[in-house]
């Protein structure tokens, strides 16, 4: 009998689990609180290392413009944060900045679902 099958294994996993659950529903409450205090005009330049006035243009296309550079700003953020899991001497990845970008991405998501059609996370 492993260790996964004997009653404590089996109260380690379900913890392990629970806790899992816990922490996804912290983030993801952390980031609809931050989509809610968004200001494109604030958060943006120091997230995507771009000037304010670089935000100004026409609505829709500087919305699609945002979108698509927080798309691949996020895409990045994923290589780093799954080159970090497989290697622990990895300092590259920040939490902190792919949850910003995460919450500016629904609010951006938010605003273009508003004057177009969907937006997809």
């Amino acid at each position: 009998m492993t260790l996964a099958h004997t009653p404590s294994g089996l109260v380690n996993g379900a913890l392990d689990h629970i806790m899992r659950i816990q922490a996804w529903r912290a983030v993801d409450a952390t980031i609809e609180a931050g989509v809610k205090r968004y200001v494109r005009i604030q958060h943006l330049p120091p997230l995507l290392r771009i000037w304010p006035t670089d935000l100004q243009g026409d609505e829709p296309a500087m919305t699609a413009k945002v979108l698509e550079r927080l798309r691949k700003a996020l895409q990045q953020q994923r290589r780093k944060a799954h080159q970090s899991g497989l290697d622990r001497n990895q300092t590259h990845y920040d939490v902190n900045r792919h949850i910003a970008l995460l919450q500016a991405w629904r609010a951006e998501c938010q605003l273009w679902r508003s004057m177009r059609s969907d937006c997809k996370d």
